[in-house]
């Protein structure tokens, strides 16, 4: 069972509890919205310096125990998308991530909250290679504001930028 939920009967239920979100998977509900993406890739082990433009919706799994994460934009001018499932897992305080790329890709990730911002991590394959990949999130503009800055390692030691991107939610929260 995840560890991240925990379950309550509803009067007259019968069969499998009804799972409840755990606190802090609410963290979560400040991604949740539409976003508008601008930024650069640098010329690196990812590829060219390019353009990239994109717009992401995250919103909740009805049950609100998974939050949905759609990204669809282009990186110099190629299409570049995914889908992701994001959850918590409360023994170990973080946010296990899988991601499905539209070039059939598929990678698992964690989301980590450090309060003033949040930092996703994990690995990519690059040709023969396995690299370590983060990305270092801050909300500013009283939340409907982010900037992201995507780094990537050899060896976990020296990081080098590949992604500086912001992203302005489309309906602005008060």
């Amino acid at each position: 069972m995840n560890k991240s939920v925990r379950t309550q009967r509803k009067p007259g239920q019968i069969g499998t509890p009804h799972a409840m979100p755990s606190p802090g998977l609410k963290r979560l509900g400040t991604f949740v919205g539409t976003w508008h993406i601008e930024g650069r890739q640098c010329a690196g082990v990812v590829g060219p310096d390019a353009p990239v433009t994109a717009v992401e919706t995250f919103e909740w799994l009805s049950g609100e125990l998974f939050l949905i994460h759609r990204f669809q934009g282009q990186v110099g001018g190629a299409d570049s998308a995914c889908i992701e499932v994001i959850g918590s897992d409360a023994s170990t305080r973080a946010y296990p991530v899988r991601t499905y790329y539209n070039t059939g890709v598929m990678n698992d990730w964690q989301y980590e909250d450090h309060g003033a911002a949040w930092i996703q991590f994990g690995e990519w394959t690059m040709g023969d290679e396995r690299i370590h990949v983060r990305c270092t999130t801050h909300f500013s503009d009283d939340g409907n504001t982010r900037t992201g800055r995507w780094e990537s390692s050899s060896d976990g030691v020296a990081w080098e930028t590949f992604w500086d991107v912001t992203a302005w939610r489309a309906t602005v929260t008060p």
